[in-house]
C-alpha cells in the first residue's frame, strides 16, 4: 500500500519516533498511556485520518507480521533484535489496537485471547500471554536507558497491573479505554447545545477530564486526541 510501511522494522521506527522520542511526539512528559488507533496509524503514516486511510493503514500493519512471530512475541516474550530501536514496540501497538477493539474492557485475559485471533483472523489459540508484560518491562528499561543518555527519549511509566498479570499493562496504558468514550458521551448529554462550536467543546471536555478523568490518559493527552474522543462518541 502506498506511503505505508510494508516492513516491521520500518513500523519500529515509525511507531517509536512518533510516540517515544520527544521530537516525534513534542512531548518531554513521562509516557503514560499510548493512543494507537488505526486513524493514528494512518496520520502517522501519510498524514491523513479520514476512515479509508484508516483501514488501509491498519491492514498494511497488520501484513507486517507474522502469526508466528506474534505467538512467539506474546507467549515468550521473543522477538527480533533491531540495532537502535527496542524491537518490541510494534508487537506491543498491537496489543494496544486489540485493547481498544473491545466491546468489554472490563473483561479480562480471556476476552482478550479471543478477541486477539479475531483481530488477527487466525484460527491460532493462545494460551500463555505472559511475553505480554515481559516486553513492557523491557521496553521500560530500554527507555530509561536511553533516556538517561539522549536528551530526544521519553521515560515510560507502568502503570499498575493489578490482578492482570498478562495484559494489566496493555489494559491500562491503552487510549481512549472504552470508559473514555462514555465519558465523552456524558458530556455531550449534559451540552448538546455546544455540538456546533467545536473549539468550546473541546475546552469544556478538557476542563471536564481534569475534573473526573475517567482514565489516567485522558487529562494528560492533546485537544486533537480528546476531539477523537468527542468523534466517537456520535458515532
Amino acid at each position: 500500500m502506498a506511503g505505508f510501511p510494508a516492513k516491521l522494522k520500518d513500523w519500529e521506527e515509525l511507531l517509536c519516533r512518533a510516540y517515544l522520542q520527544v521530537s516525534g511526539s513534542g512531548n518531554l512528559l513521562p509516557i503514560t498511556s499510548f493512543e494507537i488507533t488505526s486513524h493514528r496509524l494512518a496520520q502517522i503514516s501519510i498524514d491523513r485520518t479520514d476512515d479509508e486511510s484508516a483501514k488501509q493503514a491498519l491492514a498494511a500493519f497488520k501484513g507486517a507480521f507474522s502469526i508466528n512471530k506474534i505467538r512467539l512475541a506474546f507467549e515468550n516474550g521473543w522477538y527480533e533484535a533491531m540495532p537502535d530501536l527496542p524491537g518490541c514496540f510494534s508487537y506491543l501497538a498491537l496489543t494496544l489496537l486489540v485493547e481498544n477493539a473491545l466491546d468489554d474492557q472490563n473483561k479480562g485475559a480471556g476476552a482478550f485471547r479471543d478477541k486477539l485471533s479475531t483481530f488477527l483472523d487466525s484460527d491460532h489459540q493462545f494460551v500463555e500471554i505472559t511475553g505480554i508484560a515481559e516486553m513492557w518491562r523491557r521496553l521500560e528499561k530500554w527507555l530509561r536507558e536511553r533516556a538517561a543518555t539522549y536528551d530526544d527519549y521519553r521515560v515510560l511509566q507502568l502503570p499498575d497491573a493489578k490482578s492482570w498479570v498478562q495484559i494489566g499493562y496493555t489494559k491500562r496504558l491503552a487510549f481512549p479505554a472504552k470508559n473514555d468514550i462514555i465519558f465523552g458521551r456524558r458530556v455531550l448529554k449534559k451540552h448538546e447545545k455546544i455540538l456546533d462550536h467545536p473549539s468550546k467543546l473541546i475546552s469544556l471536555f478538557e476542563n471536564r477530564s481534569k475534573k473526573a478523568p475517567a482514565s489516567k490518559g485522558l487529562p494528560t493527552h492533546s485537544a486533537p486526541s480528546k476531539k477523537n474522543i468527542i468523534e466517537e462518541t456520535e458515532r
